[in-house]
């Protein structure tokens, strides 16, 4: 799920850059507009109009381009953060989720209200606007839990001396080293600091290295 929230995330931003922002900008940013036509944008949203009935985009009524405005202005930027921090599994995506996807769904309400009472839209249509609906509610589902990722497990490492290695080994438990028993707790290192802890605390000394399980 968390792939699919990535990638739509990052198409939600890219098709509000592209195709939404049509909307505002003959009012906002003209020669923008004109980029767009340039660049063969403008042609793909005129024929969706047509195909599809999609009155809203064709008309553009002002509650609309305010909701757009309002797309532009806080959901792409959020989208984007989302998408990293979705893809590099980051706890704190889960406040501005729930924030996005509240306010996506809360736009959708009026969108979907007229497009479903009105004959001109496209099942297709409908039916790509509701994935703007069933896609946000997902990520609200998704982070209503307190911790959005878990913690990934991993592997950590005890280098020790073969005389603790013994002592540990006679009495079935690992009560630590003499340097664990002075500082109270037990010294292990993951794969990053095993060479360092090693140059620091083991140099020119026979040491073992042990696998334990977190």
């Amino acid at each position: 799920m968390d792939t699919l929230l990535t990638a739509y995330l990052a198409m939600h931003a890219a098709l509000a850059l592209l195709i939404d922002a049509q909307s505002v900008l003959p009012d906002l940013a003209p020669s923008v507009l004109s980029a767009y036509e340039l660049a063969g944008l403008t042609k793909p949203v005129a024929r969706w109009v047509a195909d599809e009935g999609d009155f809203l985009v064709g008309s553009n009524p002002l509650w609309f381009r305010w909701t757009v405005g309002g797309e532009i202005l806080f959901q792409v930027p959020v989208c984007i953060a989302l998408a990293i921090g979705f893809a590099k599994r980051r706890q704190w995506v889960r406040l501005p989720s729930l924030l996005y996807g509240t306010h996506v769904l809360t736009t959708m309400v009026p969108i979907m209200g007229v497009l479903c009472t009105d004959p001109r839209p496209s099942v297709t249509c409908k039916l790509v606007y509701a994935l703007w609906v069933l896609l946000p509610a997902l990520l609200i589902a998704r982070c209503v839990r307190p911790l959005v990722f878990e913690a990934p497990r991993r592997t950590l490492w005890k280098i020790a001396l073969p005389k603790d290695v013994e002592a540990w080994e006679a009495s079935g438990e690992l009560s630590g080293s003499s340097l664990d028993l002075a500082d109270g707790f037990l010294h292990t290192s993951d794969a990053r600091m095993v060479r360092k802890v090693a140059g620091l605390f083991f140099k020119g000394q026979k040491a073992q290295l042990l696998q334990i399980d977190p």
